[in-house]
């Protein structure tokens, strides 16, 4: 059975933290000893189980605190929630100008952590609003009628995220900023990911051993540790060579 907090746990959930646990790159929330901490621990032990990298558990720990403070400052009973009351969790985010894209993150970790405490998903309950699915018509697929069409899958509360296009910098202030780096090493990372297209991590993270000259290439271990092969642009592997011949020894 789930347990409602007590009025002594409530005051004390607003001032939780994230720690990492070095050892293990793990992430805990400290600062309250309640059931309600208790269950989002091992949530997080779950999911740090599945083997998700450390940056995945870092986002789950933070969007979780804010699940636990939000549940806290509006005496919220997890086990009581309906979907209704996520439409007033987002709106607590849209009043901090959280990012639709966070907020629609935050709603997925929300969505788990009730699972993983309850054991069924979120009721729908009343007074929600979601998307409308796409109607597809009833019986067979009209097209090769194959196979019968099954009834829409169940949809989640989300915000609409805007799709903006990428701004690409110009000649000019790329020129501008090359002309500010004088060391191999600096031109190397600017140029790794300007004209290979790597993330600002996956730069920091890569090894001598992860450079393939003959080949011009490199061995990138990206997000939620998948590796790829990356051609490697001319003049980065000119710049690399540079590096290791006359800064890295």
């Amino acid at each position: 059975a789930w347990a409602p907090m007590t009025e002594h746990s409530t005051m004390e959930l607003p001032r939780l933290r994230v720690e990492q646990i070095a050892a293990a790159q793990r992430f805990a929330i400290r600062g309250a000893s309640t059931p309600l901490v208790a269950k989002a621990n091992s949530f997080l032990e779950a999911v740090a189980t599945r083997g998700l990298a450390a940056m995945t558990l870092r986002a789950y720990a933070f969007d979780l605190l804010i699940v636990l403070r939000w549940l806290s400052k509006t005496n919220q009973v997890l086990d009581q929630l309906e979907q209704a009351g996520l439409l007033a969790f987002i709106r607590s985010e849209q009043a901090r100008a959280s990012h639709p894209s966070s907020i629609n993150r935050r709603l997925t970790t929300f969505e788990a952590f009730f699972l993983f405490v309850t054991g069924h998903e979120l009721p729908r309950g009343k007074g929600i609003s979601v998307a409308t699915p796409h109607y597809r018509g009833r019986g067979y697929d009209r097209y090769t009628g194959a196979h019968r069409i099954g009834s829409a899958p169940r949809r989640a509360i989300r915000v609409k995220t805007p799709k903006l296009l990428v701004e690409p910098l110009r000649i000019d202030q790329v020129r501008a900023f090359l002309d500010t780096l004088d060391r191999y090493r600096d031109l190397a990372l600017v140029y790794l990911m300007l004209f290979c297209g790597l993330r600002s991590h996956e730069v920091l993270g890569l090894c001598v051993n992860d450079i393939d000259a003959d080949n011009q290439s490199l061995l990138i271990n990206g997000k939620g540790n998948k590796q790829r092969v990356v051609p490697l642009a001319p003049i980065a592997c000119t710049t690399l060579g540079g590096y290791l011949r006359c800064e890295r020894p």
